[in-house]
């Protein structure tokens, strides 16, 4: 019989996490509607932000584990939707995304930056640039998959 020990007990920390927009701890900023659809395989739920140039979305990082990580968007293109960037603490860490299409597409896996997560860079803001009749950001879910 195996006598327990220290050695036999350990905890699995995974090296991919994705955060549904669900179970996230949102803010919204400045004129921002939301509305939810049933997404499909991705697991989740779509969230349609409605919002203007001033917009943001601030989203806590407290549930990922401190290191480095890509972060990959997963996310619907539609007619609607506008430009965004994501931030990080007054630092821009990603290019300007256009997430319109004159047809509706899912995007499953876009990559987005590489990124670091501790106490003092634990939320991501998501800016808005919006245009007349495009100013909506369809959002699945974000995956953080952590880097050696």
């Amino acid at each position: 019989m195996t006598e327990p020990s220290n050695d036999l007990s350990r905890v699995y920390i995974p090296e991919t996490f994705m955060l549904y927009p669900q179970t996230m701890k949102l803010q919204l900023w400045i004129d921002v509607e939301m509305k939810t659809e049933w997404c499909g395989p991705s697991g989740g739920f779509t969230y349609i932000f409605q919002g203007t140039d001033e917009s943001k979305i601030r989203v806590s990082l407290e549930e990922i584990p401190p290191g480095r990580y890509k972060m990959y968007l997963d996310y619907k293109e539609t007619p609607e939707s506008c430009r965004v960037s994501f931030w990080q603490r007054q630092n821009r860490v990603s290019e300007e995304i256009n997430t319109y299409a004159s047809e509706k597409a899912h995007i499953e896996k876009l990559y987005i930056c590489d990124l670091e997560v501790d106490k003092s860079k634990n939320t991501l803001t998501i800016r808005f640039q919006t245009e007349e009749e495009r100013n909506l950001f369809s959002l699945n879910r974000l995956i953080f998959e952590k880097t050696k």
